[in-house]
């Protein structure tokens, strides 16, 4: 089925408004298996970048002479400017071509992974992973790009690229641990940058153009308000410890995030052409749905650092962990991408068949089950491996019954920036689940040096299990659409 549309008829923008377009076909030359399998290489290649760093966290703390707090922001960082990034490549991609921001992204994404590994410290390592995070849009906009060549016949492209995200996600997972312990954390981030180029180089040959554009403007100003809101809440956070909480410090840039996101919230509310459209929030369902994103954010982003140092600790010193490698802990993390991976299309059967608002809460009963196992494992890993399973399981489904339930009874022309909004909540609340995690553990270790005693992963766990918990109550009771 064709796209095209007469010059200056209304379209439906990536945010979720109605603008004008200009003209309109895509290339009708281009083979939608060609465009599908081009976007499935450089969504895995992203992928693959994404989780890459996630085993190889501790062995740069060693290298770089990194406390914990710091170190993980190889992770949280990653996550708080992609907050920012995503719905803003979004827009750009509806006014100036969505083929032309993918590139922008993936060129963007490989020239700072191939940075980090030659990165001299940590802050310059640091800032190379916040540049990666403007390439946090890949994957929406491959959607889009997908959701275009194949119109019509969409299912199979978006199964396809979610599949792909999955295994990327899992090539990162092993690949970075095993590249960790037997080269170099250096060579996690060149292995991500030759494999994110090969995607920007196919996508440039490969990819036909997108000559459909939006009408309206660009929030620049909502941007940058987001950006530095979601910065400056991780920082405050950082500075909790390294600072205290009543340091004049750690309050002064607590207070700018505060100013910040209220700048923000005034600034989308005001605007003409908003970066995430918070008026939506006024419909219940999108409202319910945003408000468990953040059990989901916080628990699986948060994992994301968690599982690593339990099961990096020595069980003959302190008393608890697994004594695992670097190689072996990317091994441990492999169920959390298997079982997200297959539960997804799983939970979009369920949903044909059960209300989405109800998968979406199983989804997150079964994360706050993971919290609970292991917070009963100290020194297992069979049980480590079930709680990531289940874990993945639970992310899996949620992540896929969230898109059903945060439009559910909402108009067309909105849905889009329900699910954006819905996105940006998420790895908001992962951003700052991450490092509340490592901030409650260096509290329970006395020290940088020292080893936090078990209790502070309990209280971890109790936090995941409380928000993951209420979410699902939340969703359960008060995410009905109309009619439902």
């Amino acid at each position: 089925m064709s796209d095209r549309r007469p010059h200056g008829t209304a379209r439906i923008r990536s945010d979720g408004r109605v603008g004008s377009a200009h003209a309109t076909a895509p290339d009708a030359s281009a083979s939608p298996r060609r465009v599908v399998g081009t976007l499935i290489v450089a969504v895995v290649g992203f992928a693959v970048q994404q989780t890459a760093v996630v085993p190889a966290v501790h062995d740069v703390q060693v290298d770089l002479h990194a406390s914990p707090e710091w170190a993980s922001w190889l992770v949280t960082v990653y996550l708080m400017v992609a907050t920012a990034a995503t719905p803003a490549l979004g827009r750009l991609g509806d006014l100036y071509g969505r083929r032309r921001v993918l590139l922008a992204g993936l060129g963007v994404f490989a020239v700072a992974s191939a940075a980090a590994a030659v990165a001299p410290n940590l802050p310059v390592l640091l800032a190379c992973r916040a540049v990666q995070g403007v390439g946090g849009a890949v994957y929406p906009l491959a959607l889009a790009l997908a959701r275009s060549a194949t119109a019509g016949r969409t299912t199979g492209a978006v199964s396809a690229l979610g599949a792909a995200f999955g295994i990327g996600t899992a090539l990162g997972f092993v690949g970075g641990g095993l590249l960790a312990q037997h080269v170099s954390w250096r060579a996690v981030f060149a292995a991500g940058a030759v494999l994110v180029a090969v995607g920007w180089a196919l996508s440039l040959r490969l990819l036909p153009a997108t000559r459909e554009r939006a009408g309206g403007g660009y929030d620049l100003i909502g941007t940058g308000l987001l950006a530095l809101a979601s910065i400056a809440l991780l920082g405050a956070l950082t500075l909790v410890i390294t600072l205290g909480a009543t340091a004049a410090g750690t309050i002064g840039v607590f207070v700018l995030a505060v100013l910040a996101a209220a700048g923000w919230v005034w600034r989308e509310r005001s605007v003409g052409n908003p970066l995430v459209d918070l008026h939506i929030l006024r419909r219940r369902p999108v409202t319910v749905a945003n408000l468990a994103a953040i059990g989901l954010g916080w628990a699986l982003f948060g994992s994301y650092l968690v599982i690593p140092q339990l099961a990096r600790t020595d069980p003959h010193g302190a008393g608890y962990g697994l004594g695992l490698d670097s190689a072996a802990i990317g091994l441990l993390m492999l169920p959390i991408a298997v079982g997200q991976t297959f539960a997804a299309p799983i939970a979009g059967v369920l949903e044909r068949r059960i209300p989405a608002r109800l998968v979406s809460a199983a989804g997150l009963l079964l994360l706050a089950l993971s919290a609970v196992l292991l917070a009963l494992d100290r020194s297992s890993v069979p049980l480590t491996l079930v709680a990531s399973l289940v874990l993945g399981v639970g992310a899996g489904a949620g992540l896929q019954a969230s898109s059903a339930v945060v439009t559910a009874g909402v108009p067309a022309d909105v849905a889009a920036a329900s699910t954006a909004l819905n996105s940006t909540v998420r790895r908001l609340a992962g951003g700052a689940g991450g490092q509340v995690g490592t901030i409650v553990l260096a509290a329970f270790a006395g020290s940088a040096a020292a080893t936090p005693t078990f209790t502070g992963y309990l209280v971890v766990y109790l936090i995941e299990v409380v928000l993951c918990v209420a979410g699902a109550a939340v969703v359960a009771v008060f995410g009905r659409g109309p009619g439902q």
